[in-house]
């Protein structure tokens, strides 16, 4: 490489590394949002009702629906070893939405005979992916009654097997249930006569939400039945279908601004390098316009110069940001305590978009110089004699009129920058104030405009309230309950309790603050539960009339 062109590589090399970066951690941000938000959400709707496999089969020709699958109903309790697992069911297209979710090795099973186990399951066992494994199916009895597959493992509980089954793993699953719970994630494919939830996955989740009627009525006609599309909340959130269209606007458009000021910024840095390039091929290009060769031919000229200069030091700055910002996402997770570290995945679609990005960032940038070099006369460019600014002095009787004229190239360049900058600023403060926004809208919005909270050592709901959800014009409305109680420090601890020295820290706690008996708040409990607490029986009554 020639040493004269050394300034350009650097000045494109820094280019590239940087437009990288940023926009693979963009795009990188993006993409996890997207899979943690599906996560959550893996389906954009589901149809109220149990259905069965052939009325799902009805459902897949009808517009706009990407995907539709079925989740069972059934939850099998299963046994292996001392492990109790919860077994759930679920078909190929809801394998689909799900994606990888929280599966950290294998696939998901796609016949009945397959099985995909927690990673505690998996480790407690000493099992690994392609083994199979002989399960107990069954139930959980307590006093010789059910109890729900999901209900917390208590070592009073029994378990009763029905049939035995052999699996074969072809997939870890993650720990998703408490661990304290005992109770343990498993996997199979349903069977032929199985009872399912529908879900569905749209390829315009805006369109599917403005047309539900449309759609819903779709749905009843291939169904014969009337039915009822509920929308994810998470999903009506997530594309924010119920906000205004400024709010929309001023979503897409700080993404948009903040791209076009960082290639502003870039060609004010890359052009002033490519000035000094061009005036070295001044005679070069004399001699071109002496011949008769127009402007937009010298720019054509300096542009296929430019671009071969350039697309070294941008190809290679394009990898080498691509691997600093893959080592720093993995560090900073490794930094973060994250247990499964996510690799930055390469987009050939997308890095094919960044390099043209830095190749236009060479065509806005080579515009400025070939103008200029343009207007120079043939003879004293040939001869390199030539200035690109009026160096006479002019005067003036006021002052600053002169200070002006004879300074104005100086002015003009300290506008720019100060523009630019006050352009920097101000995408940021958008950007920080528009993510804090947005931040705040997802957490705090649930739907109500106003919480009423009122104190009260009477067990009655003040009358008030009452008439204010009657005669208030409202969307929707609730009133709930909730009591405080204390109870004396008697209770009879579970092992699990023990074991975690949790009593102990209990014990701390009340010696700390000298106190013999215990303050809890009830979120729930079993019918059961609840009537022997005498002091809460006037309040379930309460809770259940509201």
């Amino acid at each position: 490489m020639n040493k004269k062109n050394l300034s350009i590589f650097i000045s494109v090399l820094i280019t590239s590394i940087f437009f990288t970066i940023v926009f693979y951690w963009g795009y990188s941000n993006l993409k996890l949002n997207y899979e943690s938000f599906r996560q959550s959400s893996f389906s954009d709707a589901y149809i109220e009702g149990i259905y069965t496999k052939k009325d799902i089969d009805k459902l897949k020709n009808i517009d706009n629906i990407e995907s539709i699958g079925g989740e069972s109903i059934e939850i099998d309790s299963a046994k292996i070893n001392n492990n109790t697992l919860v077994l759930n069911y679920q078909d190929e297209s809801i394998n689909k939405m799900k994606g990888k979710s929280n599966l950290l090795e294998g696939n998901f099973p796609t016949k009945d005979d397959e099985i995909v186990l927690s990673e505690y399951v998996m480790d407690e066992n000493g099992l690994k992916i392609g083994d199979k494994v002989n399960l107990n199916i069954g139930k959980r009895t307590i006093d010789n009654k059910s109890i729900d597959p999901l209900s917390t493992f208590t070592n009073k509980e029994e378990f009763v097997t029905d049939y035995k089954k052999t699996y074969k793993i072809v997939g870890i699953y993650d720990n998703v249930y408490n661990k304290f719970r005992k109770i343990n994630y498993a996997l199979s494919y349903p069977s032929k006569d199985s009872k399912y939830i529908i879900h569905v996955r749209f390829n315009s989740f805006k369109d599917a939400y403005n047309n539900k009627e449309n759609i819903e009525k779709s749905i009843s006609k291939n169904l014969n039945k009337n039915v009822k599309l509920k929308f994810s909340k998470s999903a009506i959130v997530y594309y924010g279908v119920e906000q205004s269209n400024i709010q929309r606007i001023i979503g897409k458009s700080v993404t948009i601004l903040s791209a076009i000021g960082l290639i502003i910024l870039f060609v004010f840095f890359v052009k002033n390098i490519f000035m000094v390039w061009a005036i070295r091929k001044i005679r070069e290009i004399s001699i071109y316009k002496s011949i008769g060769s127009t402007d937009f031919q010298i720019y054509k000229l300096l542009l296929k110069d430019a671009i071969s200069l350039s697309i070294i030091p941008i190809v290679i700055g394009h990898f080498i940001g691509f691997w600093v910002l893959s080592f720093l996402y993995q560090k900073v997770q490794g930094i973060g305590g994250a247990k499964y570290i996510t690799k930055l995945e390469f987009s050939p679609v997308f890095s094919l978009i960044i390099v043209l990005i830095s190749v236009f960032i060479v065509m806005l940038s080579i515009m400025s110089p070939a103008r200029k070099i343009s207007k120079i006369n043939i003879i004293d460019g040939i001869r390199g004699n030539f200035n690109f600014y009026n160096s006479k002095k002019r005067k003036s009787n006021d002052l600053w009129k002169e200070l002006t004229l004879n300074n104005l190239a100086s002015i003009k360049s300290q506008r720019y920058i100060s523009s630019i900058g006050i352009i920097i600023v101000s995408v940021f403060i958008i950007l920080i104030s528009s993510s804090k926004y947005y931040r705040d809208y997802n957490y705090f919005d649930n739907g109500y405009n106003i919480e009423v909270e009122y104190n009260t050592k009477n067990r009655d709901i003040p009358k008030v309230l009452e008439e204010i959800q009657e005669e208030v014009p409202n969307d929707k409305s609730y009133i709930f309950a909730t009591e405080y109680f204390d109870l004396e420090n008697n209770l009879e601890f579970s092992d699990e309790f023990v074991k975690s020295n949790v009593d102990k820290q209990l014990e701390d706690t009340l010696n700390t603050y000298n106190e013999d008996n215990l303050s809890a708040r009830i979120i729930a409990l079993r019918d059961n539960d609840l009537e022997n607490i005498d002091q809460l029986s006037n309040v379930k009554k309460k809770i259940n009339n509201n």
